[in-house]
C-alpha cells in the first residue's frame, strides 16, 4: 500500500513539473563596439582588446571584429568587452 502511495505521489509531482513553463532566455548584455578589432586566442577561446598586454602576443590567434569573435563563441579576456577602438597614433 505504501509503495502504491509513493508511486502515485511521484506521478503527480512529475506531471506537475512537466506542465511548468520553460523560462525564457534573458537578453544578452551589451556586446561592446563591433568596430573594434580584437585579438582572438584560438587555443583558449578568449579575445583581447587592443589596449591589452596580450593583444597580438598569444601563440595561436588572429584578428577579427569583436562582433565576429562573440558570434563565434569567444569570450572576452578579463570578463569585460572592449568599448572603444584605440586612438590612432599622432604623426610627427
Amino acid at each position: 500500500m505504501k509503495r502504491a502511495l509513493v508511486i502515485v505521489c511521484f506521478l503527480f509531482l512529475s506531471n506537475g513539473m512537466a506542465q511548468q513553463k520553460k523560462p525564457t532566455p534573458t537578453p544578452l548584455p551589451s556586446r561592446g563596439d563591433p568596430a573594434v578589432i580584437v585579438w582572438v586566442d584560438t587555443e583558449y577561446g578568449y579575445y583581447h582588446c587592443p589596449n591589452s598586454k596580450l593583444y597580438g602576443k598569444t601563440k595561436q590567434g588572429r584578428k577579427m571584429s569583436q562582433k565576429d569573435a562573440q558570434d563565434r563563441g569567444y569570450r572576452p579576456a578579463y570578463g569585460t568587452v572592449c568599448t572603444t577602438p584605440p586612438k590612432p597614433a599622432k604623426k610627427t
